[in-house]
Parts: C-alpha cells; sequence; structure tokens
C-alpha cells in the first residue's frame, strides 16, 4: 500500500490523504473502488487518523481509501466544506487509471460531523448553488454511494451569514446516491432517530438504502477494530458486525457477479418507492437540540441562503 497526501486548498487546511493499493490483492484485474473518509470532530477538530481502522478493514476487500481534512473551528463554513468534498473526489477520478480506480465505484463515506458533512454532501452534489460554486456541472463530482455512521443530519452550521439550519432530510431526492446508515441506539451525542430520519426520508424519495442499528456502541465504538466494554456493563459493536452487511449493500449497488442462484416472488416485482402516488406523508423528526454538540441553539428562523459575500472564494473548475 503506497500513501500519498494533497492539498485541496491554498492554505493547506485541506488535504487529502491517499492509501492507494499498489498491487491487486487477488487475480481479478478490474480497477479498485474508493471510499473517501469525512472524519468527525464537532465542526471543531478534524484529525487524518479518524476513521483509519474502516479504511484498512475496506482496503483488506480491495478499496482504496482516502481521508480528507478541513478547516474546523472558526475557519469552518458550510456549503464551503461541500466545494472542497467536491474537489476531493474530482481529484480521485482525475487519477483513477494511475491509481487503478474504477471511477464510478466511489463511496463518500464520515462518522459524527464527518456523516453530516458526507450526507449533505450527497444530497446536495448537483444543487445548482453548489454547482455555482464548484463551478462543475457535468456530473463529474457526484458520489456512488454514501455510508455514515453515527452522522448528524439535522445540524446548525457555521455560514458567512451566521449560524443557520441545515436539514439534509430537506435534500433527499432521486439524484441521492445509494446509502448504508450506520448508527449505535445508544448513542448519548447524536440520537438514533437521525438515522431513522435519514432512512425514512431515502424511503420516500424511493431511494436505495441499507440501515444497520447496533444496540450499543456508544458514539464513536462501531468505528473501532476491537469491542469495548461500555460503562452499562455491555460489550460494543465493532467494524466486523457491520462490515459484511455494508460490503452486501455496496456490492448490490456496484453490480452483482454472474453465477449467483437467481431468487424471485410474485407481485414484488417493484421496488419500494416506485409507482407510489398521492401526497408523501407528513413526519416529525423530533427535537434534535439534545443531539447538538455544542451549547445554545440559536433560532430556527432563518433559511438556508447560499448567497456569500466574497463570491469568488472557494470556486474549483471543471
Amino acid at each position: 500500500m503506497r500513501s500519498e497526501i494533497l492539498e485541496l486548498n491554498e492554505s493547506g487546511s485541506c488535504r487529502l490523504y491517499c492509501k492507494l493499493i499498489e498491487q491487486p490483492l487477488t487475480a481479478d484485474p478490474r480497477p479498485n473502488p474508493a471510499i473517501l473518509w469525512i472524519p468527525g470532530g464537532g465542526f471543531s477538530a478534524c484529525a487524518p487518523e479518524d476513521g483509519e481502522a474502516v479504511i484498512l478493514s475496506l482496503a483488506g476487500h480491495g478499496y482504496a481509501g482516502f481521508t480528507m481534512t478541513y478547516p474546523v473551528g472558526e475557519e469552518y463554513r458550510f456549503p464551503d466544506i461541500l466545494v472542497y468534498v467536491s474537489r476531493a473526489i474530482l481529484t480521485i477520478r482525475s487519477h483513477a487509471p494511475e491509481w487503478n480506480i474504477d471511477p464510478e465505484k466511489i463511496v463518500i463515506a464520515g462518522g459524527s460531523a464527518g456523516g453530516f458533512i458526507s450526507a449533505a454532501y450527497a444530497a446536495l452534489w448537483n444543487h445548482p448553488e453548489l454547482e455555482k460554486l464548484t463551478g462543475c456541472g457535468n456530473g463529474n463530482n457526484r458520489p456512488n454511494a454514501l455510508l455514515t455512521q453515527n452522522g448528524l443530519f439535522n445540524s446548525y452550521q457555521q455560514t458567512e451569514n451566521g449560524i443557520l439550519e441545515v436539514s439534509v432530510y430537506d435534500y433527499v431526492g432521486a439524484e441521492m446516491p445509494p446509502a448504508f446508515i450506520l448508527h449505535a441506539a445508544d448513542d448519548p451525542i447524536v440520537d438514533v432517530d437521525q438515522a431513522l430520519g435519514l432512512a425514512w426520508a431515502m424511503r420516500r424519495a424511493g431511494r436505495p438504502f441499507g440501515l444497520f442499528i447496533s444496540d450499543s456502541g456508544h458514539h464513536v465504538c462501531l468505528q473501532k477494530s476491537r469491542r469495548c466494554l461500555m460503562e452499562s456493563g455491555r460489550l460494543s459493536a465493532k467494524i466486523d458486525d457491520w462490515l459484511p452487511a455494508a460490503l452486501l449493500f455496496l456490492d448490490n449497488v456496484f453490480g452483482t457477479e454472474h453465477g449467483y442462484e437467481r431468487f424471485s416472488m410474485p407481485g414484488l416485482d417493484e421496488a419500494p418507492g416506485e409507482g407510489s402516488t398521492g401526497s408523501k406523508p407528513e413526519m416529525r423528526l423530533g427535537d434534535y437540540e439534545s443531539g447538538m454538540m455544542w451549547g445554545a441553539v440559536p433560532e430556527r428562523s432563518k433559511p438556508l441562503n447560499w448567497q456569500r459575500p466574497d463570491p469568488g472564494r472557494g470556486r474549483e473548475t471543471e
């Protein structure tokens, strides 16, 4: 495995850490899928080591691994963060032949705050306003799948216009990539309702999703390679518990091989969400103030405003 570090902005606060598979692990000559991990840290910290156990576990199954660090604290801005994610995906795709990566098999992933960033990007990657900021309107910056771990999907974000509420649920639509949603039911920081809300939004949009909820694992233990003993006396889940389900989901997203026994049942040809008519049912996602990782929560009256004081900052070319 070969490592590289690439700069994604001039200040060096945004970097792409690459773990590349130099030789095929098997006799299979096909290019490798890739995972781009967005670290967590409550938008106030960001370490390139975050998610490394997940990346290394997927490397054993032929995935090239990438971690994107980004500005945090007072330097963090939304939607600037999505511009950086776009730049990272464009970088991976542009180097796909050189790095032996399949450009149509790129998974965007993250945990906690990184779960919000990855899910927000998955929902907004082709939003007209984001296309203006990235300068990329040809679809080259699209993710092919999403994997989130204990993600925060209804969040207050620091923007150029103050602190504003951003809900990923509002933007889940027909272009949302298939999503594997992972959460621990005993997470005291981000409530499991956040994962259930995203799953329900995917269902209403008719998009493929997988949902894995563990009864234990707190906020970070699901991305560990070893089990942890919780304060409650229970053992946490770990990567090996959910990874097979995630790999099966991604295999179904990226395409299965020939030779499997075909299974069918009469009357079940229609996928969930297809062919539905009528208005979508209203749903209450609950009060997420208790799930915030910071103190006072501002008023919710301000909608997301895409206008920027300096519209030229943060642009990128196709």
